[in-house]
C-alpha cells in the first residue's frame, strides 16, 4: 500500500498480522493435511491444530472448546446461528430481536425469517448507531428466542452495550427465581399472598388501583409487602419484567359460581385476572401454606417450589421442554382425584350468555 494512502476500511477487513502469517504458513505448505483424514498422519497432524486453536478461542471468550464451530465466513455464521436457534427454538417462541443497523447478513436471514412466518422486531438507533438497551426490555415478549445485537458495527465502529443487553436478556429467568424462592418462604411462614406477573396483555388499569411501587422485583422486598397486617398486605403485587409496579392491587374475582364455593378471595381473584388476561398469578395460602398458579382461568395447586419453577419457566416459554406434570398446549392435565368442575354463564367480555366449562384442579 502507498505510502500516502490512510486506510480507513479495517472494520471490513484488514491486513493479516505477521504473527498470525508466521503460525499458518507451515500448514500451507508441509502441514496440509484434512483435519477430517485422521486415518493418516496428515490428517491426524491437522486435526490437531484444529482442536489447539480451538481450544484458544474457547479460553479467550470463556467457552467450551466443544462449543466453537468453525465456518468459511461471517455470513455462514450467521445463517447457521439465526436460522439454527429459530428451528431449535420453534416449539418456545417465535419472536427474534435485531436492530435497523445490524450487518446485512444478518438483515437478510430476519427478512427469510418473516416470510417463513416468524416475527422480527427491528429497534432503532440513536446517533451514534446505539442501540438503547431499554429498547431491547420493552421489545421483549414471552415468545423472544433470540437478540442479535451485533458486537461491534462494521461501518462505524461503534461497540454495542452487550453487557447490558445480555443482563436484560437473563432477567426473565431471575424474575422467575425471585418469585419461587419468596413463594417458598412465604407459604413456610404461612403469610398469604397473590403476585401477578404481567406479560403481553397489559394491566395497567388493574396498576392504578394499588398503591404505586416501581422498584426492583426482590425475594426481600415481595416478603416485606406480604408481612401480616402490613399497609401493603391486602390485595395483589402486580410484577412487570424485573420490577412490582405496584401493591395493593384490586383484580376482579371469578364469576365462576362453584369456583367461588371452593375457593378464598385469592385463588378467585387469581383465576379472575387470567381468564381476561395472558398474566400468571402465584397464590400462597395463609390457611394451608400452599402454593398455586393460575393462568387462562384455570388454578394449579399443590406446588413446592422446584414444580412451581418448572411450571412457570414453562408458562413463560423460557424451557424447550413439555410443560411440566403433562401439560400440553398450555393446559396441565393433574389428577382426577380432587378434580372440581365450574361453569362459567357470563362470557368476561359481556357477549351473549352462553354455557362454557373451565376446569379447576388441584394437585396430588
Amino acid at each position: 500500500m502507498p505510502s500516502d494512502v490512510i486506510y480507513l476500511d479495517h472494520n471490513a477487513t484488514t491486513p493479516l498480522d505477521p504473527r498470525v502469517l508466521e503460525a499458518m504458513l507451515p500448514y500451507f505448505t508441509e502441514l496440509f493435511g484434512n483435519a477430517a483424514s485422521i486415518d493418516h498422519n496428515y490428517g491426524y497432524e491437522a486435526k490437531q491444530a484444529v482442536d489447539r486453536a480451538r481450544e484458544q478461542i474457547a479460553s479467550v471468550i470463556n467457552a467450551r472448546a466443544d462449543e466453537i464451530i468453525f465456518t468459511s465466513g461471517a455470513t455462514e455464521s450467521d445463517n447457521i446461528a439465526l436460522f439454527g436457534v429459530a428451528e431449535k427454538y420453534a416449539g418456545k417462541g417465535d419472536h427474534i430481536i435485531t436492530c435497523v443497523t445490524e450487518h446485512k447478513a444478518v438483515l437478510d436471514c430476519c427478512r427469510r425469517l418473516e416470510e417463513m412466518g416468524k416475527r422480527v422486531t427491528y429497534l432503532p438507533v440513536d446517533q451514534y448507531g446505539l442501540v438503547d438497551p431499554e429498547d431491547v426490555r420493552r421489545a421483549i415478549t414471552p415468545q423472544t428466542i433470540l437478540i442479535s445485537i451485533m458486537a461491534a458495527n462494521n461501518e462505524i465502529g461503534t461497540l454495542a452495550f452487550l453487557q447490558e443487553i445480555g443482563a436484560i436478556a437473563k432477567e426473565r429467568g431471575m424474575v422467575v427465581d425471585e418469585i419461587v424462592r419468596a413463594a417458598g418462604q412465604l407459604a413456610r411462614q404461612r403469610y398469604g399472598a397473590l403476585m401477578i406477573i404481567e406479560r403481553e396483555t397489559g394491566l395497567q388499569d388493574y396498576a392504578e388501583s394499588g398503591v404505586p411501587i416501581d422498584a426492583k422485583l426482590t425475594r426481600q422486598l415481595l416478603i416485606n409487602i406480604f408481612y401480616p397486617n402490613s399497609p401493603l398486605h391486602d390485595g395483589a403485587v402486580l410484577t412487570r419484567g424485573d420490577r412490582i409496579v405496584a401493591a395493593s392491587v384490586v383484580l376482579p374475582l371469578t364469576d365462576n359460581i362453584s369456583a367461588s364455593s371452593q375457593l378464598g378471595t385469592r385463588h378467585r381473584a387469581a383465576i379472575g385476572v387470567t381468564e381476561d388476561s395472558d398474566a400468571l398469578a402465584v397464590v400462597v395460602s395463609e390457611e394451608t401454606g400452599q402454593i398455586a398458579v393460575a393462568h387462562s382461568g384455570r388454578l394449579i395447586r399443590g406446588l413446592d417450589q422446584d414444580r412451581l419453577r418448572r411450571v412457570l419457566r414453562t408458562l413463560m416459554r423460557l424451557d424447550r421442554e413439555e410443560p411440566a406434570d403433562g401439560a400440553t398446549s398450555g393446559r396441565f392435565h393433574l389428577p382426577s382425584t380432587d378434580r372440581v368442575r365450574v361453569r362459567r354463564t357470563t362470557p368476561p367480555n359481556g357477549g351473549p350468555k352462553e354455557s362454557t366449562s373451565t376446569t379447576i384442579q388441584s394437585g396430588d
